[in-house]
């Protein structure tokens, strides 16, 4: 949009002419039957001295390397939307003499273009082209500095201006800064700039700086943030002591072994040795285990004896705490108790025969009984010649042993 004083506010506009690749055409048809060409023109005619030809030029993907004469360009817009790139000039000129002005701008290369022209009539005939637009030394205006979305590592910068204007932020732990992030080359008023690589439990100085299309430089003042906590790694082992039996107690059958642990984060589970070896994992507090010290019957018979026990007790970090080391005493189980001695043979009694000359005795008075042992002595004749073949009696079956003397 151009804006020019001294023009006829009654009938402005003079007339318009269109001109482009495919012919005079002002529907301008995108169909690709134009005649590509490196020289876009169109003619225009001024009917009133002091007029103002103002022209817009619309070329696909390439440049006006030479301009019309006379012609001063006022803008330029590049577009690069929709996969071809069109670039928008706008020229114009004072047609100081009523008259036909042909216009011919020079192109990079051969390409579809398009023309519109447009005469703006004087007012009494004494219209002139607008001034140039007044130079702007105002720097843009900047506010609400703040800083969000803070981490251990992170945090984002926010701003605004009160006209459209690049993005920058100066950032470090000192305020000379010493971090500078790169330039953000939009025109925008609401501006935010990520930072990123930052140390946790940190305070961070910073400030902003915004630079407007006319490279005036705003810059804040000091602002400050401090980062979050970060998380530590835990390399503090758990505290753990077995709480019963008590170290040098005497046990037996059953215990009841009992112990507490503690960790600065959390513990995991504790574990119990006998002997230094791994006898029970409670993952739960209190923690504990029943002990049966006869191992089901099958502990050895060692007579008076020691067993150590100790417990570790491991962190959700992985760490490790072992307890102190306690003995405890113990004797045989019961079932290793020596049986009662036998008593010593009770005589039950005697039973005699008379003597007789038969080779066959037969005892009586003489009844089986339990457990008993019953023994016969028989005489021997001194000249050896009478001996007892057989002892009968009692329902009992007699060995003989003899003895012959010389």
């Amino acid at each position: 949009m151009s804006r020019y004083t001294g023009a006829d506010l009654t009938t402005p506009l003079e007339g318009i002419t269109g001109s482009n690749t495919k012919g005079l055409n002002p529907s301008c048809p995108n169909d690709g039957s134009g005649v590509d060409n490196a020289s876009a023109a169109l003619t225009h005619t001024a009917t009133q001295n002091n007029s103002v030809l103002y022209v817009a030029t619309h070329s696909r993907n390439k440049t006006i390397a030479t301009p019309a004469s006379s012609f001063t360009q006022r803008a330029f817009v590049s577009n690069t939307s929709g996969g071809d790139g069109a670039n928008l000039y706008i020229h114009e000129r004072a047609v100081t003499t009523a008259g036909t002005v042909n216009v011919s701008h020079t192109l990079s290369a051969s390409t579809d273009w398009d023309m519109i022209g447009v005469v703006i009539r004087p007012a009494g005939s004494t219209g002139s082209p607008p001034p140039p637009p007044a130079s702007d030394t105002t720097a843009p205006l900047i506010s609400a500095v703040a800083a969000s979305n803070i981490t251990q590592n992170s945090a984002t910068i926010s701003w605004t201006t009160n006209e459209a204007s690049d993005s920058q932020v100066e950032y470090g732990t000192i305020t000379s800064y010493g971090n500078v992030t790169g330039i953000l080359a939009a025109q925008v008023t609401n501006h935010s700039m990520p930072l990123g690589l930052l140390s946790a439990t940190t305070l961070y100085h910073y400030r902003v700086k915004s630079r407007d299309a006319a490279g005036n430089l705003a810059i804040s003042g000091d602002f400050t943030f401090t980062t979050a906590a970060g998380s530590v790694s835990d390399t503090t082992a758990p505290s753990v002591s077995i709480t019963a039996p008590a170290n040098g107690a005497t046990i037996s059958g059953t215990v009841n072994v009992t112990a507490t642990a503690s960790d600065n984060v959390g513990v995991s589970k504790a574990e119990f040795y006998v002997d230094s070896l791994l006898s029970y994992t409670d993952g739960s507090s209190p923690y504990s285990f029943s002990w049966d010290t006869t191992n089901g019957g099958t502990h050895s018979c060692l007579g008076d004896h020691t067993h150590s026990l100790f417990a570790r007790a491991y962190d959700t970090a992985g760490n490790v705490g072992v307890s102190p080391s306690l003995q405890v005493s113990m004797s045989d189980p019961s079932y290793c108790a020596a049986p009662p001695p036998a008593a010593a043979p009770v005589l039950a009694g005697i039973s005699t025969a008379l003597a007789t000359t038969a080779t066959s005795l037969n005892v009586s008075n003489v009844s089986a009984g339990a457990n008993s042992l019953y023994l016969a002595s028989v005489a021997i004749y001194s000249n050896n010649s009478r001996q007892v073949s057989s002892i009968t009696g009692g329902g009992l079956t007699w060995t003989r042993v003899k003895r012959q003397c010389s």
